[in-house]
């Protein structure tokens, strides 16, 4: 069974292909650490959610740890930053083109046994 998941609010929809639909809440993604066999997974866990079973030993007691978190980035850049950017994406891309034709061409000129 395949579920669609449609976010907003905080809630997903998920609807299984028989159209059922049930509303939950957003859940965390959690780090824990197994004492017993020192793993470290991430889990979908309810809120509040202390420890869980370890998926490599099966201890009962894997506990959360504290994880670090990425800043947001910055998605829109202003004008000048924008042109700037846009300008060595462009430089970029004439480099890594004129590098891929003068492979390709020194490749060509070695001819068919690979020597010159």
């Amino acid at each position: 069974m395949s579920v669609h998941a449609t976010w907003g609010r905080g809630k997903a929809d998920y609807r299984s292909h028989s159209g059922a639909a049930s509303t939950i809440a957003a859940v965390p993604i959690y780090e824990f650490r197994c004492p017993a066999c020192g793993a470290q997974s991430e889990s979908l866990e309810p809120t509040g959610t202390e420890a869980i079973r370890c998926p490599a030993c099966g201890e009962a007691d894997a506990g959360r740890v504290l994880s670090s978190f990425s800043p947001s980035p910055k998605l829109a850049l202003s004008g000048g930053n924008k042109r700037r950017q846009e300008a060595a994406n462009r430089r970029l891309h004439a480099k890594t083109k004129a590098d891929f034709k003068a492979a390709r061409r020194r490749k060509r000129d070695r001819g068919p046994g690979g020597t010159a």
